[in-house]
């Protein structure tokens, strides 16, 4: 009330009029500053994230990777918000899991609105199932789980499964039977999930033989010992069954079965997600004292490093990798050169200079956060209005969030609650692209949907082909009507003619059993904004259809959902122009491109312009002027003459 009277006085004051004024000016300054303040506060000013991982070397390399990206990210000028990070670490142990869920909802009081899973195993379940109650969007970085139903909403992961890419790499190269190295808690290989895209993708039977590698890395030498000598002795009580076998048969071949070994193969896959562990075991692949030529190793996970490819090169060792970082993006670099500040480096380009996989994935999980939320706000701004209040975060009304609510003793009547954006964040964190090589980036889902359609292995199987009725290719012989059901010479095949007509008898007589139906297709076919067919490419890919053969026009969409056959025929659009006859020149060659009659129009306009400037030169009074004589007297002048007007 007293600032409200001195600004009335001064008001008043004719001494102060413009002390007065200079207030006016400042507190209309001062509340238009505070309505842009209210404006740009509709997005926080700090979104909240909380990882959590339990004690180890990897772990803090993978922290260290986190904490780089948030800086990277908050250094960046124009932002809408800034990230506010806060690590945990727990005691590893049997009561592992209860302990990260205890570090969990004690952060979650003071707020939180994404958190990140750095390891994996019995901790990371408990993590997914209390973000699936709590509503909170749930980040990791090792490989998924199986899941039949998939009906975690909150929990992501970034780390593609190996599996599908194993069971395609084992159906590529026909493998039947599969020895496994697995690393006990390090494994990250769910079985269930890789039989079930191998039983998904091939008819063929895989058995897998499970081996453990030892706890301690400095048994893997005397382990690959024990496990080559086991093999061995297998192949060679093999190989004596066969030559006690022939000696019955035959006692002449005693002295040729001695010479005759044929080496049991062995196809490895090693089931490790530690980097350190997964370089101790190659070095001694590497460094083993018997024969490897008839040892196939895959690594089984994404740290197969540049270095692994030169070093075995070297070698007489069949092995095959998987590579998911990209090391020519000067982030790579930059975060590689961060991540060794602080811990021993050799100067060599060797694999522990390297940057492994589980690292790379923590920093982009950073990044994926970041994206999340910058989606959601760009959808609307006002998203998270009323989140943060004197920066304290508040959820549903209340401050924090608890996995208790008894135990808030300032709240009683709290009820429990989710995290009322936590359904918002985690689908805006979801896929909206797909990505395949050779491709690129598409967002037609239907392309990653296709799957393995059931075998029919009946001989009188009836295939179905569609056409359609474009000369010469498709046609319907003389007499048939398109619905002409009642003629029998229009019924059937036999109702069409044309060369994709005659293809289809030519295969039917060289292929024995190809029994097939035409039926008429009405367009080639198009996609729609769903992302499903319609048309022949439709049927097809909906099965209702099993090939197409007619003229169809091959585009970019289309191969992409559909293999399409050489052609046989290529047609396209010419264009036919008449060539130019040689004309002589002469002087008035520059007029050819334009007719008699536009050059006339020209010159009659040219005259025009010129008689009406000078006409209107004439009458008008401002155009002449009084200009002095050399004799003293005055004359009357005007400058657009007849000259000057033409």
């Amino acid at each position: 009330m007293g600032l409200f009277m001195s600004f009335i006085s001064c008001c008043i004051c004719p001494l102060h009029s413009r002390s007065s004024l200079r207030n006016i000016r400042l507190m209309l300054t001062l509340s238009f500053l505070l309505g842009l303040t209210n404006l740009t506060l509709t997005y926080p000013s700090k979104v909240i994230i909380k990882s959590f991982t339990c004690e180890n070397e990897e772990a803090k390399i993978a922290t260290k990777a986190l904490r780089y990206a948030v800086d990277e990210i908050n250094s960046r000028d124009a932002l809408p918000f800034r990230l506010s990070f806060d690590h945990h670490d727990v005691e590893p142990g049997a009561s592992e899991a209860w302990s990260l869920i205890t570090a969990v909802c004690n952060e979650l009081k003071e707020g939180g609105m994404t958190l990140i899973s750095i390891d994996g195993g019995r901790g990371y379940e408990a993590m997914r199932g209390l973000a699936d109650a709590l509503e909170m969007p749930l980040i990791s970085i090792t490989p998924p789980t199986y899941q039949i139903d998939n009906t975690n909403f909150f929990g992501i992961t970034i780390r593609p499964s190996t599996a599908e890419i194993l069971a395609d790499f084992i159906i590529h190269k026909g493998w039947t039977e599969i020895i496994m190295f697995t690393d006990g808690d390090y494994s990250g290989i769910p079985m269930p999930s890789l039989w079930h895209h191998l039983h998904k993708k091939t008819n063929q039977s895989v058995s897998a033989h499970m081996v453990e590698l030892p706890a301690e890395m400095d048994q893997f030498d005397e382990f690959l010992k024990r496990f080559h000598i086991r093999r061995f002795n297998e192949t060679h009580v093999f190989h004596s069954r066969q030559i006690q076998q022939a000696q019955e048969d035959t006692n002449d071949l005693k002295n040729q079965c001695k010479d005759v070994v044929i080496p049991k193969l062995n196809r490895i896959i090693i089931d490790t997600t530690s980097p350190s562990r997964m370089q101790k075991l190659l070095s001694a692949i590497r460094s083993a004292e018997f024969s490897q030529a008839y040892y196939h190793y895959v690594v089984g996970n994404f740290d197969f490093s540049p270095y692994d490819v030169e070093m075995f090169h070297q070698g007489n060792i069949n092995i095959s990798g998987f590579q998911l970082i990209n090391r020519e993006t000067r982030g790579y670099w930059n975060l590689r050169k961060h991540l060794k500040k602080g811990r021993q480096m050799t100067t060599d380009a060797s694999a522990g200079d390297d940057l492994d996989a589980h690292s790379a994935l923590a920093h982009d999980a950073i990044l994926v956060a970041y994206h999340g939320f910058a989606r959601c706000l760009a959808a609307n701004d006002s998203l998270f209005h009323g989140t943060f209040r004197h920066g304290r975060f508040y959820n549903r009304g209340y401050p924090g969030i608890f996995c208790d609510p008894a135990a808030d003793g300032a709240h009683s009547s709290r009820p429990f609650a989710s995290f009322e954006h936590g359904r918002t964040i985690s689908k805006a964190l979801r896929g909206v692209m797909a990505w395949r090589q050779g491709v690129g980036f598409f967002s037609n889902r239907t392309i990653a949907q296709h799957t393995r359609k059931p075998m029919d292995a009946g001989r009188n199987r009836v295939v179905k082909i569609l056409t359609n009725i474009v000369a010469p290719f498709a046609m319907l012989s003389s007499g048939c009507q398109l619905n002409d059901t009642t003629t029998p010479e229009c019924q059937g095949n036999v109702r069409f003619q044309g060369y994709c007509i005659d293809l289809l008898s030519r295969l039917a007589k060289q292929i024995p059993g190809f029994n097939y139906e035409i039926v008429i297709g009405h367009k080639a076919g198009s996609r729609q904004s769903d992302g499903n067919w319609d048309g022949m490419i439709g049927d097809l890919l909906s099965g209702k259809a099993d090939m197409i053969v007619a003229s169809v026009t091959i585009n970019q969409e289309r191969e992409r959902v559909v293999d399409f056959s050489k052609p046989f025929m290529t047609t396209g659009i010419s264009i036919m122009i008449k060539k130019p006859e040689k004309q002589e020149c002469s002087v008035f060659s520059f007029m050819q491109p334009l007719s008699t009659d536009i050059w006339m129009y020209i010159i009659f306009a040219y005259i025009g312009v010129s008689v009406v400037i000078f006409l209107v030169s004439r009458f008008s009074p401002y155009e002449w002027r009084i200009e002095e004589t050399a004799r003293g007297g005055f004359a009357i002048s005007n400058d657009f003459s007849v000259y000057n007007c033409l």
